[in-house]
């Protein structure tokens, strides 16, 4: 299959970066680079089992695509090519993180990707609406009182209420995963289209 094909290709290109690397830089050491084709073997397993299994595309989608951001930005920490300090390690992680989900949304099996960019979407949603609900509902004490270790007086200086502070932290969390969920399924519905017109173009060839 096309998608087999495609992750051979990458299986086979992160082992020859990474004997690059300890050819050029032997100061990376063995250990390393041995940690780095165990990850390449786990993202490998964990690809192929996400291309057909709705369970397993979850499985990577919400935590293994996580970990292929937190390696991009470590790779690009570690060779100093921005300072692991500075807001723009952020710019890495984002990259990897978001084509881990547009190389499986559009490699794997259609209904798989796009009921489990739904189920994603659909429980980031009811969680923020739950969320956000019962934040409504306490009294301003009450949200003082479960963080207390945060100093809202500094926060009411400049215009923000204890509520408002962990609704921009809602946001914050719930919102990045919500709109990659929702522009994959969009993904997902062109790529299903785009099949069922190379199809129909197919058949009306073979009449």
């Amino acid at each position: 299959m096309r998608h087999n094909r495609f992750l051979e290709i990458i299986h086979i290109g992160l082992f020859f970066f990474s004997m690059l690397l300890m050819v050029k830089i032997p100061a990376i050491g063995i250990g390393q680079i041995l940690l780095l084709e165990v990850f390449c073997f786990f993202i490998w397993d964990e690809y192929k089992d996400a291309m057909i299994s709705v369970r397993a595309c979850l499985r990577f989608l919400l935590f293994s695509s996580f970990i292929i951001g937190l390696f991009l930005a470590y790779l690009t920490s570690h060779f100093k090519i921005i300072d692991d300090k500075s807001a723009w390690i952020l710019i890495p992680f984002a990259i990897g993180y978001l084509l881990t989900w547009l190389v499986t949304v559009w490699f794997a099996d259609n209904r798989v990707s796009k009921l489990a960019t739904m189920i994603i979407g659909q429980i980031i949603t009811v969680l923020y609406l739950a969320v956000s609900f019962i934040l409504n509902v306490i009294p301003v004490d009450s949200v003082k009182q479960v963080f207390n270790s945060i100093d809202f007086n500094e926060m009411i200086k400049y215009g923000y209420s204890p509520k408002d502070l962990i609704n921009i932290a809602m946001q914050t969390i719930f919102y990045p995963v919500l709109i990659v969920a929702l522009l994959n399924y969009l993904i997902a519905e062109i790529k299903d289209y785009l099949q069922y017109k190379k199809q129909k173009a197919y058949d009306l060839r073979n009449r």
